[in-house]
């Protein structure tokens, strides 16, 4: 299956909040407020679990590859899961790849140039281990100095109180076996990607430790 629904929320910056450290549900999130045509949407973005167990990255990207989604107007857009919409995805998404890519690219001269030195071997660590407050930290410092916000995952609707947002905002492939893995699926993962002074990108991204890199056609661990 995958999630019912995926798109993308486009707006400007409003607020950012965080759960209280001692008082939160089932996750623990960072809560970034985006300015939607005279609305205000709430998107709740996982930053840790109770146990830890999640990972992070701060990627500057490449705006040339995002063409698709930043020529949308304000507002929320529903993605067809695939590679020419603008969708995400952090195992197949040439966006993510190629910065990824170009971090490697930067950490392997390095390493060559280092090589013999006792601090070696220099390998790049893009996915961060949350600590603490590590995260939401790195996220509201990122989305408060954005001109424009872009915020993946599943939209959400609350009756009471009136309220629409996003959640899902994570890697949303690669799950293990239980009762996650039925919302797995490939271009549908959630980030947020801000825009800054000059049309500079970069993209804030999350992942749970059990979730698998290496997935099939079906977004499921291989």
């Amino acid at each position: 299956m995958s999630l019912p629904n995926y798109g993308v929320l486009i707006g400007t910056f409003n607020r950012f909040e965080q759960e209280p450290p001692n008082d939160y549900g089932k996750w623990f999130h960072g809560f970034v407020f985006v300015n939607v045509n005279q609305a205000v949407f709430r998107c709740a973005v996982d930053v840790n679990k109770p146990d830890g167990g999640f990972q992070y990255m701060v990627l500057d990207l490449q705006p040339s590859l995002f063409t698709e989604i930043s020529a949308l107007q304000d507002g929320y857009h529903e993605l067809t899961r695939d590679a020419s919409s603008g969708a995400i995805d952090y195992v197949r998404s040439p966006i993510v790849n190629q910065a990824e890519g170009c971090l490697a690219a930067i950490y392997s001269s390095i390493g060559k140039i280092l090589k013999g030195k006792d601090f070696l071997p220099w390998r790049p660590i893009l996915w961060i281990e949350n600590t603490g407050e590590t995260a939401l930290i790195i996220l509201n410092n990122l989305v408060s100095n954005a001109t424009r916000l872009y915020v993946f995952g599943a939209p959400f609707h609350n009756t009471n109180p009136i309220e629409d947002g996003m959640h899902d905002v994570h890697m949303n492939q690669g799950d293990p076996p239980g009762q996650f893995q039925l919302l797995d699926g490939i271009w549908q993962d959630g980030c947020v990607i801000v825009e800054k002074s000059g049309g500079v990108l970069s993209g804030y991204f999350g992942k749970f430790v059990t979730q698998s890199l290496n997935t099939d056609d079906n977004g499921l661990p291989i």
